[in-house]
């Protein structure tokens, strides 16, 4: 299942770039910023997650590729059976923005991959571990002015046994422009 997880997106980003010339990449950082929202854990409560994020720029004229960390965390029940649950993530996601000439708001859709750094903690004891997750995301970019982009998202973690929906917005500041 792993091996899945890594060989999927990177198949998926060599079939895209055969089609193009690597001149077409413009890769380096673009934009930063900031997000938050809606996280539902599998066999968690829904929380508050939030995070940031590096626009690293075009694979292709349509493809754009960020990388972000996003984190969340939950306890429940009284102090002296409290179950905890953390998460942080580092990942990179691959961005199809769909064209519509003229409007400010730039659909897309996309999907990524990523380390979970996942910790659960119950009656004093503590367990780490890290998870790979693959993510499939959809959402909206709407240009509020030529620096600044406001974004709300979709995701969907698949992440072994704490498997992830979210919903984000965000804004982003286009650097260098």
């Amino acid at each position: 299942m792993k091996r899945l997880l890594i060989l999927l997106p990177i198949t998926f980003l060599f079939l895209t770039l055969g089609s193009t010339s690597f001149a077409q990449m413009m890769l380096g950082p673009k934009g930063v910023g900031a997000f938050l929202g809606y996280v539902n854990p599998e066999h968690v409560d829904a929380t508050l997650g939030f995070g940031a994020v590096v626009d690293m720029g075009t694979l292709t004229p349509t493809l754009g590729l960020d990388l972000e960390i996003l984190y969340w965390s939950k306890s429940e029940g009284p102090s002296d059976r409290k179950v905890s649950w953390r998460d942080i993530v580092l990942c990179a996601h691959a961005r199809y923005r769909f064209s519509l000439p003229g409007s400010p708001v730039k659909p897309y859709m996309g999907g990524g991959i990523g380390p979970h750094f996942v910790k659960h903690e119950q009656s004093g004891k503590s367990e780490t571990d890290t998870k790979f997750g693959l993510h499939l995301l959809a959402g909206a970019e709407y240009e509020v002015s030529p620096k600044v982009a406001l974004f709300g998202e979709w995701r969907y973690a698949i992440v072994s046994d704490i498997n992830q929906f979210a919903i984000f917005a965000g804004a982003k500041y286009k650097l260098g422009q």
